[in-house]
């Protein structure tokens, strides 16, 4: 929702189908365009496919014909990038929750956020999503299906534990003054769950309205700045992947006191040059890595390299994994694309945008295309049929932002201006 006018110029425009298009932003730099047609009313329900299930978001959805976004929030987020049952994906935009259909180019989206979507949790039935925004919520797990776990982003991380059936708050504990990048319940015991973050790893118990914590103890390993993110192997041994970029195995020790599972660090893996910024499960079990360096690893059981690919320099480097049909892959990127693809053969991108906050925007004279510019310095050229980028570039002309755009008259120019008032 909104509109920028308040320091931007010239960025409000009706293309050729009649549609509005203009940037929006939301005090943070994250991009995100909209276009909306004047005569189309939006829809108070959305059309079902018949034996499609369809994740069961609280009204209002609308068509991509409706209210088409472009781009995908993954410079600063993780764990935002997930398959539902009814083969879409979903991601968060800015204020906004996109369902994408792929094969169709069909968008839906959950428009009843007030402040940009930083996490998202899909329930294991993958029909139910749950999302949380900027104002209050931060990061959340999910177990079977009847709790929540939140985390904040207070000074303290509060972190509580819902009843997702009655809305109702069980329990609630300050976890730490550091930042936590992610909490999640452990597969195996509803009542364990663990958060990591910085200079963190908690293994946390949970019964009724108490939740304890028991820190992980890295011993004669070098203690990392930031654990980035963990996942359950299937021995239900916990990986994490940290800022060195090791992966560390953390194992099931004998039940402690009430009776409870503890975890003891046995192994060290170099995984990536920097950071391991995301570790996900594959449904034969094997685990896959994505790091600073812009490599996709895939592991077998024992952390045996098998397979790895690097992605393009324009791309950015591995943000998020996630599963699509047989073998393929989704990979959300830090410098805010999806990518689709194998191991094998590579990957290609289904959503770019920018990467920082978009101040300028121009319709073509006649065809139905539209120019974008920001703060990264990137020109982009949008088809504003098939909602797709066709192409981007770094106008490496300007020393500075760029703030406008313009076409010639004739379509074939187009003449641009920065933020130290340089024309080009």
């Amino acid at each position: 929702y909104g509109y920028r006018r308040r320091n931007s110029h010239s960025n409000l425009h009706v293309v050729s189908l009649g549609e509005l298009v203009y940037p929006i932003s939301s005090g943070v730099p994250i991009p995100f365009m909209v276009l909306i047609p004047l005569s189309v009313p939006i829809p108070l329900s959305v059309p079902i496919p018949l034996g499609v299930p369809i994740p069961l978001w609280v009204f209002p959805l609308s068509l991509d014909t409706v209210l088409p976004s472009y781009g995908y929030r993954g410079r600063d987020s993780r764990s935002n990038l997930h398959v539902v049952s009814s083969g879409e994906l979903v991601y968060p935009m800015a204020c906004v929750v996109v369902l994408l259909h792929v094969p169709l180019r069909r968008q839906r989206h959950y428009l009843r956020h007030s402040d940009c979507v930083r996490c998202l949790a899909v329930h294991p039935d993958r029909l139910r999503v749950a999302s949380g925004q900027a104002a209050g919520v931060d990061k959340d797990g999910k177990d079977q299906g009847a709790h929540l776990c939140v985390v904040d982003e207070s000074n303290e991380h509060m972190m509580s534990v819902w009843d997702c059936a009655r809305g109702a708050k069980l329990a609630e504990v300050k976890s730490t003054n550091e930042s936590v990048l992610s909490v999640e319940f452990n597969p195996r015991d509803s009542g364990s769950i663990i958060t990591s973050g910085k200079s963190h790893v908690y293994f946390w118990t949970w019964s009724g309205a108490a939740l304890t914590k028991k820190q992980g103890i890295f011993g004669k390993y070098k203690k990392p700045k930031f654990i980035h993110c963990f996942v359950f192997n299937g021995d239900g041994d916990v990986l994490t992947g940290d800022s060195e970029g090791n992966i560390l195995t953390w194992t099931r020790g004998a039940a402690g006191k009430g009776g409870k599972e503890s975890f003891q660090l046995t192994q060290q893996t170099r995984a990536h040059d920097g950071s391991v910024f995301a570790l996900s499960r594959r449904r034969d079990g094997a685990v896959l890595s994505g790091g600073r360096d812009r490599r996709l690893r895939l592991w077998s059981n024992q952390l045996g390299a098998v397979a790895e690919v690097e992605l393009p320099e324009r791309f950015g480097a591995v943000r998020t994994i996630a599963e699509g049909p047989g073998d393929e892959l989704l990979v959300g990127t830090t410098r805010n694309a999806l990518l689709r693809g194998t191991l094998s053969a590579g990957f290609t991108p289904i959503v770019q945008g920018h990467t920082d906050e978009v101040w300028g925007l121009a319709t073509h004279p006649s065809a139905l295309l539209f120019l974008t510019c920001g703060h990264d310095r990137q020109l982009c050229l949008w088809d504003g049929m098939e909602h797709t980028l066709e192409w981007s570039v770094d106008l490496g002309g300007h020393s500075s932002f760029i703030t406008h755009l313009d076409w010639s008259k004739d379509g074939r120019f187009i003449m641009s201006n920065s933020g130290d008032y340089e024309i080009l």
